[in-house]
């Protein structure tokens, strides 16, 4: 009997669990990352039949993700059937749900997103430079050298000075730097927000 025949089987039995659909042996994975664990084909089915006792296969609905903006709401042979018609993995993403959510996508291209994602960095970091009123030329040039090696790394400058240094600071600032809004005035204070171009 192949698999379809299988899907097709269990949407018409009320009372059996689902049986097994002849999925990869990935039934459960664990990210090493940050250990979120999903549920995979087989596995999710189970998880998802154990959580709704009462109710027959058919009556199971679940949210099926496709598209990032298209979603679907289907019985659980339903979903499982289309992703074996379609030969991609079920996976499941919310399930605490009252309708759980699973998404269809092969699990190694899942998995390889999953992984991107966690590591690409989350945000850029605002460091702050403080400029004293009485500050030498030299000790200036430092700061300013030390705003260059942050926008290099991708951080976001902040730069509080008095108003006096104001214009000498803009002047003075590095080729890569850009301000991200125009100065900020406060009596006799100034505060200005660079990242690089």
């Amino acid at each position: 009997m192949n698999l379809l025949a299988r899907a097709a089987q269990c949407s018409s039995s009320s009372s059996r669990i689902l049986p097994r659909l002849g999925y990869p042996a990935a039934t459960l994975a664990t990210k090493s990352s940050n250990q979120k664990q999903y549920l995979v084909n087989e596995a999710l089915v189970q998880a998802i039949r154990k959580r709704a006792r009462n109710l027959p296969p058919q009556e199971i609905q679940v949210r099926l993700l496709q598209h990032p903006n298209s979603t679907q709401l289907l019985s659980l042979p339903q979903a499982v059937q289309l992703s074996v018609q379609q030969k991609l993995d079920l996976i499941g993403i919310s399930l605490q749900q009252e309708i759980p959510v699973v998404r269809m996508e092969n699990w190694k291209s899942f998995l390889y997103k999953q992984e991107k994602e966690s590591s690409a960095p989350k945000r850029k970091t605002i460091k702050e430079i403080h400029l004293q009123p009485k500050i030498a030329d030299h000790d200036l040039e430092r700061k300013l050298q030390q705003v260059t090696k942050f926008l290099e790394k991708g951080h976001i400058c902040v730069l509080k000075m008095p108003l006096l240094l104001l214009d000498t600071v803009l002047q003075q600032l590095p080729p890569s730097a850009e301000l991200m809004h125009p100065p900020q005035i406060e009596g006799q204070k100034a505060l200005i927000r660079v990242h690089a171009k």
